[in-house]
């Protein structure tokens, strides 16, 4: 028989071969669920607008079907924020990065707002992991307990747009950003970058982020847009936001356009003249789908 010291022994050992086995199931759990999230963020369906002028597109309803599908997955994985906030913080792969910065504006809340505003801010950062942020921050900061938050996000974005100097691809981020903050405090500086600015893309940017304000304002900067600029797939463009405000004024601007020298503006013109005045849904100009542009996710 075994004394009282071996059986103390003996259930000591047992305890220890317990506790490791638990360990390493734990560490198994975490090499799994890291994984899984892994798979999940190289699995994200890509977003709805093609092309930065927005002129090809998915088809609607396959992709918003996969959306959901994808959303869902990554809302029932465990604690998927914090899990993703320390991915972050802690990788070094750019690629990685951006694709956890987007995942954190699809189901994030606004606890990653502070994170993700730093890495807006900071130029050690690359600028595509900058881009990533500021297209994802207007969301949670609108998200945010604290109604300051919006309104300080709004002057940096000011700030960011109105810097000539600084990157234009950071500008345009910044301009799609106002837009979806909807702060009416940057309609004018909107309405100046989408007259006077060099790059295409940032006036379209601008011409994305007044459409979300309406107004007789917007009207009247997209429809001299659509009459003077030089470049005709942003005419294209401006023309389906005209479209998308209505009312007499920007059928006006859509009517003049459809006399266009150029066959592109002309025919963009007439088409989304006919949808306003059938009622039928507005489709994006040369696509398929059976919705109009859509915002998900961080559209630029």
């Amino acid at each position: 028989m075994l004394d009282a010291g071996s059986d103390s022994g003996e259930v000591l050992h047992v305890c220890l071969l317990v506790l490791i086995a638990l360990l390493a199931s734990s560490a198994r759990v975490g090499e799994d669920e890291s994984q899984r999230i892994e798979t999940w963020l190289q699995e994200r369906p890509p977003g709805i607008v093609a092309t930065r002028l927005g002129r090809e597109y998915l088809s609607w309803l396959a992709w918003e079907n996969e959306w959901d599908k994808w959303l869902d997955e990554g809302r029932h994985i465990p604690n998927i924020e914090s899990r993703l906030s320390e991915m972050l913080t802690a990788g070094k792969d750019t690629a990685q990065r951006t694709l956890i910065i987007r995942a954190l504006g699809d189901v994030g809340d606004w606890h990653s707002y502070n994170l993700l505003l730093e890495l807006m801010q900071s130029e050690a950062e690359p600028i595509s992991v900058r881009r990533e942020a500021i297209a994802v921050v207007p969301g949670l900061a609108l998200a945010h307990p604290d109604g300051t938050v919006a309104a300080n996000l709004e002057t940096m974005l000011l700030d960011i747009l109105g810097n000539e100097g600084e990157d234009v691809g950071l500008r345009t981020d910044a301009a799609y950003g106002l837009g979806k903050l909807g702060r009416p405090e940057a309609v004018a500086a909107l309405a100046k970058v989408a007259l006077g600015a060099e790059a295409p893309s940032l006036r379209y940017a601008a011409c994305c982020g007044l459409t979300s304000f309406g107004g007789q304002e917007t009207v009247a900067v997209l429809g001299k847009v659509v009459s003077e600029a030089g470049e005709v797939d942003l005419r294209v463009g401006v023309c389906y936001f005209l479209a998308s405000l209505g009312g007499p004024e920007a059928e006006a601007y859509l009517e003049r356009a459809a006399s266009d020298p150029s066959p592109a503006v002309s025919g963009a013109a007439e088409y989304w003249l006919a949808k306003l005045r059938s009622g039928e849904p507005l489709l994006p100009w040369g696509s398929s789908s059976s919705r109009g542009e859509g915002d998900k996710p961080s559209a630029r």
